[in-house]
């Protein structure tokens, strides 16, 4: 089992079962509202730090 990690949308943990299938349970909070409003919701790519490089790559491939 892993630690708990802090996703920006959700915290979860880790751990595989016998047979090395991996599982993760994830919280429901905070939730998408975190950076932007309800109104604003689904109108920008937003994904975590931690994804900067993957998310500029697919900015560009949506753009083209």
């Amino acid at each position: 089992m892993t630690v708990l990690r802090n996703r920006k949308y959700f915290k979860s943990i880790y751990f595989r079962e016998p047979g090395q299938v991996i599982f993760e349970m994830a919280t429901e909070a905070p939730g998408l509202l975190v950076d932007e409003s309800k109104e604003e919701l689904g109108k920008q790519l937003q994904l975590p730090q931690n994804t900067n490089d993957i998310a500029n790559k697919l900015k560009r491939s949506c753009l083209e």
